[in-house]
């Protein structure tokens, strides 16, 4: 397979790949877009982002800025607002409609971006595009979800000891019934 890079061809700053098999180039395939709002898109001729990629993306590693120095005004998340709100969230699986998206047919798990909306707004952002299309921020979620088990193991954890207590005075109680009925029956 013999492939070049043409850039710039087309109207943006588009990037093609044109190759094909047998050493003769003929077909131009568009991999990468520019649009007036310097937006960058992969496999998408309107990306509506930064940069956006229509498919799965392969890495080893994603990682995010979460230095404390380029932070302010920095809170610790109220945990039972967080506990109660996620319980709320619904996990589900899907297709996709468009069929191209669902790799082996196999069904995607994740959260439908309204239902998270209506919860945690913070983690929805609406595109700019025909369809106001929604996605949510999965990453930032982990924040939230942490919060929810901390405070789930909380509650855990003063259970455990209420459950001790009780068992503390299950025993002291059969204790003395023993020791009643002992002196019963002598």
């Amino acid at each position: 397979y013999n492939s070049q890079i043409i850039l710039p061809f087309g109207s943006n700053a588009d990037m093609y790949i044109r190759g094909s098999e047998g050493g003769g180039f003929g077909i131009n395939r568009k991999v990468l877009s520019e649009n007036t709002s310097g937006n960058v898109g992969i496999g998408t001729t309107n990306p509506t982002a930064k940069l956006e990629v229509a498919g799965v993306i392969g890495c080893d590693a994603v990682q995010g800025r979460s230095d404390g120095r380029l932070k302010k005004d920095v809170e610790t998340l109220a945990t039972a607002r967080t506990l109660a709100t996620v319980l709320k969230l619904r996990p589900v699986s899907y297709l996709w409609k468009d069929t191209s998206k669902n790799e082996n047919n196999v069904k995607t798990l994740g959260f439908i971006a309204q239902e998270v909306e209506a919860l945690f707004p913070e983690f929805v952002k609406t595109a700019k595009d025909s369809l106001n299309t929604k996605s949510i921020n999965y990453a930032n979620m982990v924040s939230v979800l942490t919060a929810a088990i901390q405070e789930q193991q909380r509650i855990i954890e003063a259970q455990k000891q209420e459950v001790e207590a009780i068992n503390l005075i299950k025993q002291t109680l059969e204790q003395r019934l023993k020791a009643l009925e002992n002196k019963q029956y002598k």
